[in-house]
Protein backbone atom coordinates (compact mmCIF):
# COMPACT_ATOMS: atom_id res chain seq x y z
CA UNK A 1 0.00 0.00 0.00
CA UNK A 2 1.04 3.28 -1.29
CA UNK A 3 1.11 5.90 1.86
CA UNK A 4 2.34 9.30 1.63
CA UNK A 5 3.28 12.11 4.22
CA UNK A 6 1.88 15.32 4.62
CA UNK A 7 2.90 18.51 6.74
CA UNK A 8 0.28 21.89 6.32
CA UNK A 9 1.13 24.67 7.18
CA UNK A 10 0.02 27.85 8.64
CA UNK A 11 2.94 30.08 7.93
CA UNK A 12 2.69 30.69 4.08
CA UNK A 13 4.72 29.98 0.81
CA UNK A 14 7.76 31.11 2.57
CA UNK A 15 7.66 28.10 5.23
CA UNK A 16 7.01 25.80 2.51
CA UNK A 17 10.06 27.31 0.35
CA UNK A 18 12.39 26.71 3.67
CA UNK A 19 10.70 23.10 4.12
CA UNK A 20 11.91 22.55 0.70
CA UNK A 21 15.24 24.43 0.92
CA UNK A 22 16.46 22.76 4.16
CA UNK A 23 14.50 19.66 3.56
CA UNK A 24 13.69 19.74 7.22
CA UNK A 25 10.32 19.64 9.50
CA UNK A 26 9.92 20.45 13.07
CA UNK A 27 13.24 22.96 13.88
CA UNK A 28 13.47 23.24 17.26
CA UNK A 29 14.03 21.03 20.45
CA UNK A 30 10.98 22.01 22.61
CA UNK A 31 8.29 19.06 22.98
CA UNK A 32 4.55 21.10 22.69
CA UNK A 33 2.13 20.81 25.94
CA UNK A 34 -0.21 18.71 24.09
CA UNK A 35 1.98 15.53 23.58
CA UNK A 36 0.44 12.49 24.94
CA UNK A 37 1.95 11.68 28.50
CA UNK A 38 4.07 8.67 27.11
CA UNK A 39 5.90 11.00 24.51
CA UNK A 40 5.99 14.74 26.74
CA UNK A 41 9.71 14.65 26.77
CA UNK A 42 10.12 13.94 23.33
CA UNK A 43 10.45 16.94 20.51
CA UNK A 44 8.25 15.72 18.21
CA UNK A 45 6.81 17.29 14.64
CA UNK A 46 3.14 16.08 13.52
CA UNK A 47 2.54 15.34 9.89
CA UNK A 48 -0.09 12.71 9.06
CA UNK A 49 -0.49 10.69 5.82
CA UNK A 50 -2.83 9.52 3.60
CA UNK A 51 -3.97 6.10 2.18
CA UNK A 52 -7.31 4.53 1.05
CA UNK A 53 -8.63 4.46 4.94
CA UNK A 54 -7.40 8.19 5.84
CA UNK A 55 -7.93 10.66 3.05
CA UNK A 56 -7.98 13.68 4.83
CA UNK A 57 -5.25 16.39 6.35
CA UNK A 58 -4.88 18.69 8.69
CA UNK A 59 -7.27 21.63 7.38
CA UNK A 60 -7.70 22.61 4.00
CA UNK A 61 -4.84 24.65 3.22
CA UNK A 62 -0.84 24.30 1.45
CA UNK A 63 1.56 21.82 2.60
CA UNK A 64 4.63 19.61 1.33
CA UNK A 65 3.97 15.63 0.67
CA UNK A 66 7.60 14.11 1.02
CA UNK A 67 8.86 10.76 2.21
CA UNK A 68 11.41 9.68 4.95
CA UNK A 69 13.52 7.49 6.58
CA UNK A 70 13.35 8.62 9.71
CA UNK A 71 11.47 5.79 12.36
CA UNK A 72 7.82 6.82 13.16
CA UNK A 73 8.07 7.73 17.21
CA UNK A 74 3.51 6.72 17.17
CA UNK A 75 0.81 6.94 14.75
CA UNK A 76 -2.62 7.83 15.33
CA UNK A 77 -5.79 6.89 13.72
CA UNK A 78 -6.93 10.88 14.30
CA UNK A 79 -5.78 13.65 15.60
CA UNK A 80 -4.39 13.11 19.85
CA UNK A 81 -5.96 16.73 20.53
CA UNK A 82 -9.30 14.31 19.60
CA UNK A 83 -8.06 12.14 22.77
CA UNK A 84 -8.11 15.03 25.15
CA UNK A 85 -10.97 16.95 26.36
CA UNK A 86 -11.23 20.18 28.44
CA UNK A 87 -7.15 20.10 28.53
CA UNK A 88 -7.12 16.58 29.65
CA UNK A 89 -6.40 12.81 28.18
CA UNK A 90 -8.96 10.44 28.06
CA UNK A 91 -8.56 7.80 30.33
CA UNK A 92 -7.65 5.12 28.68
CA UNK A 93 -6.07 7.30 25.40
CA UNK A 94 -3.40 4.99 25.17
CA UNK A 95 -5.03 1.96 23.47
CA UNK A 96 -5.77 4.61 20.14
CA UNK A 97 -1.54 5.30 20.00
CA UNK A 98 0.49 2.81 18.03
CA UNK A 99 4.26 2.55 17.41
CA UNK A 100 4.16 1.80 13.66
CA UNK A 101 1.34 2.60 10.76
CA UNK A 102 0.99 -0.81 10.01
CA UNK A 103 -0.11 -1.80 13.68
CA UNK A 104 -2.67 1.14 13.33
CA UNK A 105 -4.25 -0.14 10.05
CA UNK A 106 -4.30 -3.34 11.11
CA UNK A 107 -6.77 -2.24 14.15
CA UNK A 108 -8.15 0.47 11.95
CA UNK A 109 -8.11 0.21 8.69
CA UNK A 110 -10.00 3.16 7.64
CA UNK A 111 -11.45 6.25 9.81
CA UNK A 112 -14.53 4.94 9.94
CA UNK A 113 -13.39 1.77 11.81
CA UNK A 114 -11.63 4.00 14.42
CA UNK A 115 -15.03 5.85 14.70
CA UNK A 116 -17.25 3.25 15.35
CA UNK A 117 -14.49 2.35 17.82
CA UNK A 118 -14.14 5.48 19.50
CA UNK A 119 -17.30 6.20 19.95
CA UNK A 120 -18.70 2.71 21.87
CA UNK A 121 -15.23 3.41 24.44
CA UNK A 122 -16.48 7.65 24.86
CA UNK A 123 -19.93 6.08 25.63
CA UNK A 124 -18.16 3.55 28.25
CA UNK A 125 -16.56 6.79 30.23
CA UNK A 126 -18.97 8.51 33.15
CA UNK A 127 -18.88 11.96 32.91
CA UNK A 128 -16.80 13.36 35.45
CA UNK A 129 -13.98 10.94 33.82
CA UNK A 130 -13.98 13.33 31.05
CA UNK A 131 -13.75 16.26 33.06
CA UNK A 132 -12.22 15.82 35.78
CA UNK A 133 -11.55 19.58 36.61
CA UNK A 134 -15.32 20.80 36.06
CA UNK A 135 -18.36 20.22 38.65
CA UNK A 136 -20.77 17.32 38.55
CA UNK A 137 -23.08 19.94 36.22
CA UNK A 138 -20.66 20.99 33.62
CA UNK A 139 -18.95 17.41 32.95
CA UNK A 140 -22.25 15.86 32.33
CA UNK A 141 -23.81 18.61 30.07
CA UNK A 142 -20.49 18.61 28.33
CA UNK A 143 -20.23 14.68 27.94
CA UNK A 144 -23.82 14.64 26.74
CA UNK A 145 -23.48 17.19 24.00
CA UNK A 146 -19.48 15.71 22.81
CA UNK A 147 -19.67 15.88 19.39
CA UNK A 148 -18.65 12.32 18.65
CA UNK A 149 -21.66 11.27 20.68
CA UNK A 150 -23.80 14.05 19.34
CA UNK A 151 -24.53 12.66 15.98
CA UNK A 152 -26.50 16.27 14.58
CA UNK A 153 -23.04 17.49 14.73
CA UNK A 154 -20.74 16.05 11.86
CA UNK A 155 -17.84 14.80 13.17
CA UNK A 156 -15.37 14.73 10.05
CA UNK A 157 -12.35 12.29 10.52
CA UNK A 158 -10.14 10.69 7.91
CA UNK A 159 -7.25 12.89 8.96
CA UNK A 160 -4.77 10.61 11.61
CA UNK A 161 -1.49 11.76 12.91
CA UNK A 162 1.87 10.73 12.68
CA UNK A 163 4.94 11.47 14.33
CA UNK A 164 8.55 11.76 14.40
CA UNK A 165 11.55 13.71 16.36
CA UNK A 166 12.23 16.99 15.61
CA UNK A 167 13.83 17.66 13.40
CA UNK A 168 12.24 15.40 10.74
CA UNK A 169 14.43 14.94 7.93
CA UNK A 170 12.93 14.94 4.31
CA UNK A 171 13.12 13.46 0.65
CA UNK A 172 11.20 13.96 -2.62
CA UNK A 173 9.24 17.15 -1.08
CA UNK A 174 6.51 18.43 -3.27
CA UNK A 175 4.65 21.87 -2.32
CA UNK A 176 0.96 21.67 -2.97
CA UNK A 177 -1.16 24.69 -2.45
CA UNK A 178 -4.71 23.31 -2.15
CA UNK A 179 -6.49 19.83 -2.35
CA UNK A 180 -6.56 19.61 -5.39
CA UNK A 181 -3.22 19.73 -6.19
CA UNK A 182 -2.30 17.73 -3.21
CA UNK A 183 -4.70 14.78 -5.06
CA UNK A 184 -2.58 14.99 -8.29
CA UNK A 185 1.19 14.87 -6.75
CA UNK A 186 -0.12 11.66 -4.85
CA UNK A 187 -1.75 10.00 -8.32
Amino acid sequence: MKITYVQTTLHGEEDLINIVKTRLIGIGAEPIRSQPIKFKDIPLTFCSFISEGYTEVYGNRKGVAFETESPIIYTCPVDTFDLMRGGNWLPGHEQFIFSSIDKMLEKYPSSEHFKKDFQNYFKSLKPKQVYPNNSEDFADVHYHTDYCLDFSTPWRLGCNEVTFQKPLKIKNVRIFHSREELDLLIK
